[in-house]
């Protein structure tokens, strides 16, 4: 940090001191409690700056002189400020002082809100040095506020009138909020606080008053500073602290006392500081400014912006005063406003949007663009910063003067319009726009483009599509409805017209209920309400009424359209199909249904009784043909004995019968069976046959009919086969099923009827295989335990030689052979 040395030019041809005052909206309330309270012989000369209209006669002065008996003038160029006189600034100029004499100069043309209170004041901090003043009375904005930091890096006073005393207090509230006033006051209190800091005469240099009334300003300034003041004597001890180095620094004043400020210098700054005094000692009565870091009692490390004056010849002083201000909180600020302009640079730089700034007034003078803006309008930022916004759009737009009016009215817009690129093209775009103000007062209007190309184009597909969707549901044949979540309807299409008899027009905006015959509404409406809580229709049943007093039946189905994302619905959208002529349908169908039921009914009753009195009939005569089987000889033996086959064969057919209808009613309730048990079972039927099983425990998922299997092959084999047959009936597992061969050594089947053999009523297709009804048996509980079954040749090509029937069962669950 580099010391930077500025010299005092003090002017003593008048007075102690120099006030400058400033006021604007409510100011002159306030001038006047402020000089009705001011003696006219405090020896101090009083220049006044306000905010005034250029284009109004000046009354001010006139109006002043009611308020003091000092001389009021208003400023004319080149006037020699005198003590005990009130000066006012003309409404068309700004004002600096130079060796005690005022200057007019024309106002600033800086774009933005004048600032004529902070340029006096600063030309005020230049001239006066430490014997300079500045008073802020009622205002708005935050004129006034660099002045004061001028005035106090002079070692000057800075008071303000208390913001709770006038309506006007930005003004006030933006000096305070910087720290650096010395007092706070209503207007009228103002006056005695400053005769008390210089004292309410001038008394001849060197004299003891003059001392007396010297060491009472310097303590009051220093007492109620909230700066801290030091005292250090030339190698840097400290003679003397403000009460405010408490706050400031954590320290009492008598802490600090006889410390050398060294102590509390931070070791990188140490020899800034000792450059600093050594400057200030070589240098009496100029200004030296440094940034410096100091500890605090904590330990922490703080910024101070200091300003030290060497008045080792002033009899009040007699030490190098030390003014420091705690600037740790603006240094993060200013660290954080650097990082804030860097975040703003590279948003700005690397936005996918067209930023723009522009000065508000005139034509919209483009002063800085961003890459994307250049992109989108086809500019260099050297071609376009410069030049108007009218390079941008079309200057008559009504829709961009309706979007500045606004902006004008309320500090921001927005607006869609038609911006111009450098070759002439157009193209949509979005465009926000906000005035601000930066630190300095001045106006800016920032603007942020966003090409809509593809949204407009999106947009009309959207359009586009909505129409075609509209017509849709309006031509769709079936019934569509939509509505709201307080069940107004909301649509209604031709179909539903049709189905109703009542117009859309006169639907749309009715409550549901006027669709439901009054019988049924209730129940209808709880449905609809469900159908709201998130239920959807699937296929539901409810009855319509039609204008005519008619009811028809609807199946609906339906869904709810949601939206923000949480899944809340907006509405609900039901499609409908008029089942009228089907449900009617339905019911004639479930009538003859259950006649065929009933006849079934009957049919199986009759059945049972049949089979069951030929059953009874057939033990009969199978028990009297087993007598003349025994009692005979010779043809009537032979002939006893193939009636005694016929009626088994009857039996046969009969169990076949009962097997077929147990087949078809009793449901499928499969379970582990024991496939060994059941073959040697059945192989155990036929003692006189010639039946070859090697034990294969395995267990099968079945049911009580897997018997009738063995039963249907195995008798057929030793029906059928002729004399001498040799059956075998093997078993292979394979993995998650049993393959079961029953094969014999009979006639064979010839490969013509192997296909058809396993259907209803194919007598005789196999070489004597039976009725026609066991083998379908067969393929039916095959097929019921979730296998297949085939027939061939026991010895391949050769059908002569015998059958073989092989059919396939699945595994019980966890079960095996060995």
């Amino acid at each position: 940090m580099l010391v930077r040395i500025d010299h005092i030019r003090p002017n003593r041809s008048y007075g102690d001191f120099t006030v400058g005052i400033g006021a604007s909206a409510g100011g002159l309330d306030a001038l006047e409690k402020f000089l009705t309270h001011l003696p006219p012989d405090s020896g101090m000369a009083f220049i006044i700056v306000t905010h005034m209209d250029p284009s109004r006669p000046g009354m001010m002065p006139e109006i002043l002189m009611r308020f003091t008996e000092m001389p009021v003038h208003e400023v004319s160029d080149g006037m020699t400020v005198r003590a005990d006189t009130v000066y006012i600034i003309p409404s068309d100029a700004d004002l600096s002082i130079m060796n005690g004499t005022l200057f007019l100069n024309p106002p600033e043309k800086t774009p933005g809100v004048r600032m004529p209170i902070d340029s006096f004041f600063r030309s005020l901090a230049d001239d006066q040095g430490h014997r300079a003043v500045g008073i802020l009375l009622s205002g708005m904005g935050s004129d006034g506020t660099f002045g004061i930091r001028a005035i106090k890096e002079h070692l000057g006073m800075v008071m303000v009138q208390d913001p709770a005393t006038t309506t006007f207090k930005a003004m006030l509230e933006s000096a305070i909020a910087t720290g650096m006033v010395d007092f706070i006051a209503p207007a009228e209190a103002l006056p005695d606080r400053l005769l008390k800091y210089a004292g309410t005469a001038v008394s001849a240099p060197g004299s003891g008053e003059a001392l007396r009334k010297s060491e009472e300003r310097f303590r009051l300034l220093t007492e109620n500073a909230s700066d801290v003041i030091l005292i250090l004597d030339p190698v840097g001890s400290i003679l003397y602290a403000s009460p405010s180095v408490k706050q400031a620094g954590g320290f009492t004043p008598e802490e600090l006392i006889g410390r050398s400020v060294l102590e509390l210098t931070h070791p990188d700054d140490l020899p800034l500081v000792m450059n600093a005094l050594s400057t200030a000692a070589a240098h009496p009565k100029e200004r030296v400014t440094l940034e410096v870091r100091f500890r605090h009692s904590s330990g922490d490390w703080l910024t101070f912006d200091v300003i030290g004056v060497n008045l080792l010849k002033e009899p009040a002083v007699r030490g190098f005063v030390v003014n420091a201000r705690d600037i740790t909180e603006r240094k993060r600020a200013e660290e954080k406003l650097r990082e804030s302009e860097e975040q703003f640079r590279a948003i700005f730089d690397n936005s996918s949007d067209g930023i723009v700034l522009t000065d508000p007034q005139g034509g919209g003078e483009i002063l800085s663009v961003n890459p994307a803006a250049c992109r989108m309008l086809g500019w260099t930022e050297e071609e376009i910063v410069g030049r108007g916004r009218d390079v941008l759009f079309d200057r008559g737009d009504p829709d961009l003067l309706a979007l500045i009016d606004e902006r004008r009215r309320t500090g921001s817009a927005r607006a869609e319009l038609t911006f111009r690129r450098k070759d002439g093209t157009s193209f949509p775009g979005e465009m926000s726009t906000a005035l601000f103000r930066d630190v300095r007062g001045k106006e800016w209007a920032l603007a942020i483009i966003r090409d809509i190309t593809e949204r407009r184009r999106a947009e009309d597909d959207l359009r586009t599509t909505k129409e075609y969707l509209e017509n849709l549901i309006d031509y769709a044949n079936a019934p569509i409805i939509v509505w709201n979540p307080e069940f107004v309807i909301t649509r209604f299409n031709r179909a539903f017209e049709s189905l109703t008899g009542i117009p859309a027009e006169e639907a749309v905006g009715a409550r549901l209920e006027i669709l439901s015959p009054e019988e049924s509404r209730n129940a209808s409406m709880e449905m609809i309400r469900r159908a709201m809580a998130g239920e959807m229709w699937d296929a539901v049943e409810i009855p319509i009424l039609h204008r005519s007093g008619s009811v028809r039946t609807v199946l609906w189905n339906s869904a709810n359209i949601t939206g923000n994302g949480r899944g809340t619905p907006l509405a609900t959208i039901a499609q409908g199909q008029d089942i009228t002529g089907r449900k009617q349908a339905e019911e004639e169908r479930a009538a003859l249904t259950g006649r065929l039921e009933e006849a079934h009914r009957e049919a199986n009753l009759y059945l049972d009784i049949i089979t069951h009195d030929i059953r009874n009939a057939n033990n009969v005569s199978t028990m009297y043909a087993d007598l003349m089987v025994d009692l005979a000889e010779g043809d009537l033996k032979t002939y006893a004995e193939k009636l005694r086959n016929s009626i088994l064969r009857g039996n046969g057919i009969l169990r076949n019968v009962a097997t077929i209808r147990r087949v078809h009613e009793e449901s499928v309730s499969l379970a582990p069976v024991s496939l060994d048990a059941v073959i040697r079972e059945e192989v155990g039927n036929y003692p006189g046959a010639s039946i070859r099983y090697d034990d294969r425990p395995v267990e099968v998922s079945a049911d009580s009919l897997l018997p009738m299997i063995f039963a249907n092959l195995i008798g057929n084999a030793v029906k059928f086969g002729g004399a001498g047959v040799e059956i075998t009936v093997r078993v292979e597992e394979r993995d998650d099923e049993v393959l079961v061969s029953v094969e014999d050594t009979g006639l064979g089947i010839p490969d013509e009827v192997k296909g058809l053999l396993f259907q209803r009523f194919e007598r005789g297709m196999g070489r004597g295989r039976g009725e026609g009804l066991g083998l379908y048996i067969v393929r039916t509980l095959v097929e019921r335990y979730g296998g297949k079954v085939r027939v061939e040749d026991r010895v391949p090509g050769h059908p002569g030689e015998g059958a073989a029937f092989r059919f396939t069962l699945q595994k019980a669950n966890g079960t095996g052979g060995t």
